[in-house]
């Protein structure tokens, strides 16, 4: 009720109390993560995320938060291979695994490495074709290289 509410630091002290009593319900561990992308606490995630993956080692979701968090922290090829590693655990999910591309492609173009950033976007488009995040930043970065304009339009 306190998530919905949009009531983060409450719902934060509930699930870490929660976690406290209980640490083996995923669906808790999922949400504190999410508290915490919510209120942009990067360090928290990291670290909560860490911990959700040694319990619940095959859950695409606790990798992303991961990768999530390792970008923030600027660590883009640690990154990257968290979000790599992941993307093994997703079972017929185009929009979960859209996501994934769309980090990695965001790490990689903040590490320079526009080819393998525009194939990660390739990917989220062949996915979503109607990504909104993606075609927006993908257009940008061409726009910004000067390079395949005409994908940039």
């Amino acid at each position: 009720f306190l998530l919905r509410e949009e009531k983060y630091g409450e719902a934060e002290q509930a699930f870490k109390k929660v976690l406290s009593l209980d640490s083996s319900r995923y669906i808790i561990w999922e949400n504190i993560l999410n508290v915490f992308y919510l209120q942009f606490k990067y360090d928290d995630l990291l670290e909560y995320s860490e911990k959700a993956i040694a319990l619940f080692p095959v859950q695409p979701a606790l990798y992303l938060y991961k990768g999530i968090a390792l970008i923030h922290k600027k660590e883009y090829e640690q990154s990257i291979s968290i979000l790599k590693k992941g993307l093994d655990y997703i079972v017929f999910t185009n929009s979960m695994e859209a996501q994934f591309y769309s980090f990695i492609g965001d790490a990689y173009y903040n590490l320079k490495e526009y080819e393998k950033s525009d194939e990660a976007y390739d990917i989220v488009l062949t996915l979503d074709p109607e990504n909104s995040y993606v075609l927006n930043n993908y257009a940008y970065y061409l726009s910004l290289r000067e390079v395949k304009l005409e994908k940039a339009w």
